[in-house]
């Protein structure tokens, strides 16, 4: 598995840190992983203050680009199992005594850091102007995956400038040459900035500007990571994998080979209606709107089926109600199962908006049929 920005819901993620993850551009400060299996996990570009991997079993575990901002405020290592390899970070443990890095570029990082959270305590009109230093001229992979990690901070300022600095890194590669698969990383990055953000306006206008038929800046490799969040443990990543494929969609045949559609599927299962609601929108959004050939419409039909089956049969009423919403849409199909599922509803349902709503579809059902 892999997890971007995980700062903000970190205990919800904590059990799935498992042996493998990865964990990318995530502000770990204070987070805590005692104890975890953490054998073979990658953690690149996270800010480490205070997080604590006491007795957490470290074989094979690697940090890529990590930084730690102040030698008082480093991460405990007490008592870990196997040597962890550590790779372009401001940090080194020698016998898990942690040393730090105070050498160029490490050190103009740290401080604009410093810079950037000091600001966040300011209201806008009393920023300095030029507080922090951005040299497009001459940026470093370390200053790249150094400042990444900001993209959790929920401020005006900070969100605007590392999205038009990022927004430059991954667009005009004259400024800096980024390894393909972290250029795909930070696009995933910026294009999750969609829930209890500053930018997501400005987020959904670059899609539109670097994401048409024609032009296909943005990678459908990134488009497919992202999509595939729907099938993420955590909810809050299913959200960003639901809001991503709304918000992200053109009606062109290889876009929906993109979308997961059986986990999307699964989700009008869910007991959480915001997840629910959101994945019956993009599933009549995809058999409805897209342009797709009889084979392909069938396929779908077949994976949908069984998923509006059990929702017909779920005791949990709102699942009942909202698949019998997407069932109005047109999207009602003569398989003699999910007819008899709607009968039964209809006839014997304790609750009467539900049945009332089973004779609606039913009635229209049979008038077309006729």
């Amino acid at each position: 598995m892999r997890f971007f920005d995980i700062h903000q819901d970190f205990k919800s993620y904590r059990p799935y840190l498992l042996p493998g993850t990865e964990v990318l551009f995530s502000d770990l400060t204070g987070c805590d992983l005692t104890g975890l299996d953490l054998s073979n996990c990658i953690f690149f570009a996270c800010r480490l203050d205070f997080s604590d991997f006491s007795k957490a079993t470290l074989r094979g575990c690697s940090f890529e680009y990590c930084i730690i901002s102040h030698d008082d405020k480093g991460p405990s290592f007490d008592a870990t199992i196997g040597n962890p390899i550590i790779t372009n970070c401001n940090f080194s443990l020698d016998n898990k005594e942690l040393k730090l890095s105070y050498s160029p570029p490490y050190q103009q990082i740290i401080e604009n850091i410093l810079v950037i959270e000091d600001i966040e305590y300011r209201s806008i009109s009393d920023i300095p102007v030029g507080r922090f230093v951005w040299d497009s001229d001459t940026i470093t992979l370390h200053e790249v995956y150094g400042y990444a990690h900001l993209f959790s901070r929920n401020h005006t300022y900070t969100q605007g400038l590392l999205f038009s600095i990022y927004e430059q890194i991954i667009f005009d590669q004259r400024i800096v040459e980024l390894p393909d698969d972290r250029s795909n990383d930070l696009q995933e990055l910026i294009f999750t900035q969609l829930r209890d953000t500053f930018i997501e306006k400005d987020v959904c206008n670059l899609f539109e500007a670097h994401c048409t038929p024609v032009d296909q800046e943005i990678k459908l490799k990134v488009l497919r990571s992202i999509y595939g969040r729907v099938n993420s443990p955590v909810k809050s990543d299913q959200y960003l994998g639901l809001q991503a494929m709304i918000k992200y969609h053109i009606y062109e045949d290889e876009f929906v080979e993109l979308v997961p559609f059986e986990e999307l599927c699964s989700i009008i299962l869910s007991q959480d209606g915001t997840l629910r609601h959101k994945s019956i929108w993009m599933i009549n959004e995809v058999l409805s709107f897209y342009i797709l050939d009889e084979s392909m419409y069938r396929r779908l039909e077949e994976i949908l089926k069984p998923f509006l089956t059990s929702a017909l049969e779920s005791e949990v009423k709102e699942v009942q109600f909202d698949v019998m919403n997407l069932l109005e849409k047109r999207i009602f199909f003569n398989w003699d199962m999910g007819l008899r599922r709607l009968i039964r509803i209809r006839d014997e349902h304790p609750d009467e908006k539900i049945r009332t709503k089973a004779k609606e579809i039913f009635d229209n059902y049979s008038e077309e049929d006729s």
